[in-house]
């Protein structure tokens, strides 16, 4: 697998069905406070950050991210922005928040799936900061964000106030758009996640996997595990992952669980545990890399990836990785769609060994070559 690089340059976005949108950042100026779901230990995020912080305008001077975690975010991204920006974080308390508010030139919200049945107390409270912001005559740019049907009700109001007064809204794939739009959300554009924006290095992966006992010379699957809402689900989930691990196990693949989130309090979202428990069932190698940017290059020195994660899923694309993908939200499916891989994704109702390992089988087979030959074959080669 080649490596990849950027598929434009970082002040410019393309959206998902491959139009020129012009900047991925937001047009703003001097001291900019950026508001997301960074450093609770998602993954995921840290890539969209980092993209962010790729495209930032050399108008900003100053960068304040709120984060779970301050001196991890500034530590993790510190070498990303722009020569000459100040990067800087801070706690998301409301003191802290309103202090930075009345200090900072403009607000940029995202990016991300911020707005779902799975947002968290923090999150609900995202549309009153932004609308205390625009009573302070402060500019609010929503970037890159994903908003779902599943929003609740309660949070739907003021967040449509808060867009509709906004200084400019993008979404990150379809379905968002069509849900602003049905919520009489106007001049709302489509853009790429920004983790889309991210290079990958196989090689770095490779030396990655060999530091962990991984053998990169024979085929490797990674897994990203993680929980969902509904425990059943989970359960049909592991069952399913078990399934996949045990049969490609036969096959003489290795195993690699990847979590990709590891908050430290949500049940839901502690990915590690269920890598762990994979791992004692089926054996293989939990790796819990550190940074966003190992992580992708891990996956794109794999030769195929169950994704249960939507940035595992984008992590693939951009790494050319066959792959995929449980839909377990609107946001999985609507992006499967719009990167032209419908065919990729198993919806949650119907996720069960057979259905996973039906599309392993798709996309990891040449024609004349099955999935087992290939794992057959490299085990001979190392022999």
């Amino acid at each position: 697998m080649s490596d990849t690089s950027l598929r434009a340059t970082a002040s410019e976005t393309v959206s998902v069905d491959g139009t020129n949108t012009g900047p991925q950042f937001p047009t703003v100026d001097g001291h900019v406070l950026l508001v997301g779901g960074y450093g609770a230990g998602n993954l995921g995020d840290e890539a969209i950050l980092r993209g962010l912080l790729s495209a930032l305008p050399p108008t900003v001077t100053t960068l304040t991210v709120v984060s779970h975690d301050p001196e991890a975010t500034v530590a993790d991204h510190a070498t990303e922005p722009p020569a000459g920006v100040d990067l800087r974080a801070v706690r998301p308390t409301p003191t802290r928040l309103l202090r930075h508010l009345l200090a900072v030139d403009a607000v940029v919200i995202g990016g991300g799936g911020i707005f779902s049945r799975y947002m968290g107390p923090y999150a609900t409270k995202l549309p009153l900061f932004a609308l205390a912001a625009l009573a302070l005559g402060r500019p609010v740019h929503w970037t890159a964000v994903g908003v779902y049907d599943s929003t609740p009700e309660r949070v739907v109001r003021p967040l449509v106030a808060a867009l509709r007064r906004s200084d400019s809204v993008t979404v990150r794939d379809p379905a968002s758009l069509d849900t602003l739009t049905r919520w009489g959300v106007s001049d709302v554009r489509l853009v790429d996640d920004p983790a889309t924006w991210l290079s990958a290095s196989p090689a770095h992966g490779r030396a990655i996997l060999a530091d962990a006992g991984v053998d990169p010379d024979r085929p490797v699957l990674a897994i990203a595990a993680r929980r969902v809402a509904d425990p059943a689900a989970t359960d049909r989930l592991f069952d399913a992952y078990r399934a996949v691990a045990e049969t490609y196990a036969d096959r003489g693949w290795q195993l690699v669980y990847l979590p990709f989130c590891r908050h430290p309090t949500e049940p839901v979202e502690r990915d590690q545990r269920v890598c762990v428990a994979l791992a004692a069932r089926c054996s293989g190698t939990v790796l819990p890399v550190a940074t966003a940017s190992d992580l992708l290059d891990v996956v794109a020195a794999c030769d195929a990836l169950v994704a249960t994660r939507l940035h595992a899923m984008l992590f693939a694309h951009v790494a050319e990785t066959p792959f995929v993908a449980v839909s377990y939200a609107t946001k999985v499916q609507s992006l499967l769609d719009a990167l032209g891989h419908a065919d990729r994704g198993v919806s949650l109702a119907d996720v069960s060994g057979p259905t996973l390992l039906d599309g392993l089988d798709r996309v990891t087979t040449r024609p004349g070559r099955t999935a087992g030959q290939i794992g057959t074959e490299a085990e001979g080669d190392a022999l």
